[in-house]
This record gives C-alpha cells, sequence and structure tokens, in this order.
C-alpha cells in the first residue's frame, strides 16, 4: 500500500522519500489535519524539539453521530485499513446549538482518559450550515488543548 497523504506531507516537510510507523523524523510543523479518513494510518505527534514521530493507533476514538452512514463509512474503512485497532465511538449530536458543546466535551473527554491514541471527529456532508458546529471556537480549543 502507498503512503497517505499525511505520510507524504510528514515526508515532503522531512525532506524524505517516504515515511512508516515508528519512524522519527524531523519537521517544521506544528500540526497535520487530514482531510479524509485514511490520515489516522499516519498520524503525527509532535515534541518540543520538533521532532514528529510516525505511528500506528492501537485505538481510535471517533467523535460523531450514531445515527449517521458517516460513522459506518469511518469504521469500515478503519477496519479495512487497521483491522487490529480497537474502534470507540462517542456519540454526539453534529448539528444544532447543542452540537458544539456535545462534541467540545467528547474531545476533551476522550484526550483526559485516553480513550484513543487518536481521536476522529467529523461528519458527513451537507450546507455551511449543518457543518458549522465544527467552527464553533468550543470546538476549536478541544482540539487545539489535545
Amino acid at each position: 500500500m502507498g503512503m497517505t497523504m499525511t505520510q507524504k506531507i510528514l515526508a515532503a516537510h522531512a525532506g524524505l522519500p517516504s515515511v512508516k510507523a515508528g519512524d522519527l523524523i524531523e519537521a517544521k510543523l506544528d500540526l497535520v489535519l487530514g482531510n479524509d479518513i485514511t490520515t489516522p494510518v499516519a498520524v503525527a505527534a509532535f515534541d518540543g524539539a520538533g521532532l514528529t514521530k510516525v505511528f500506528d493507533p492501537e485505538k481510535i476514538a471517533i467523535v460523531t453521530s450514531s445515527a449517521g452512514a458517516a460513522v459506518h463509512d469511518m469504521i469500515r474503512i478503519l477496519r479495512r485499513r487497521y483491522p487490529i485497532a480497537k474502534v470507540i465511538l462517542l456519540p454526539v449530536r453534529v448539528q444544532g446549538v447543542e452540537a458544539p458543546p456535545e462534541i467540545a466535551g467528547a474531545i476533551r473527554y476522550a484526550d483526559k482518559w485516553k480513550i484513543g491514541d487518536v481521536i476522529i471527529t467529523g461528519r458527513g456532508g451537507g450546507s455551511m450550515e449543518d457543518l458549522w458546529a465544527f467552527n464553533d471556537e468550543r470546538v476549536a480549543r478541544a482540539i487545539y488543548n489535545c
């Protein structure tokens, strides 16, 4: 299997032809955000020295609605790419006024109790209004503080 988009970004910033899980690389990055479900296979954990460790997560926490098609797609793809990883769902509302505090709270909970090595949050498509809960400052701060 080829490299994921996140692995390609890390390799490019480190000046390497490729990276794989377990590699310790030096890259000038503060945060890597993926735009597809394949990114958990190459997650970057950053330390103060500017070193980045690429690792394969053993536990993956998903913060999303338990009712939508998105969670089924996430689980299906994670099972295919990471059959040995334990996937833990933290169900939340993903739209409406109740959504931002629920999403932020689930992210903080997952981080505090180390529910997953990786936390995925998201939802399926929709209008800008439907997706707006993820632009809320409380959600952004919860992600930043992980």
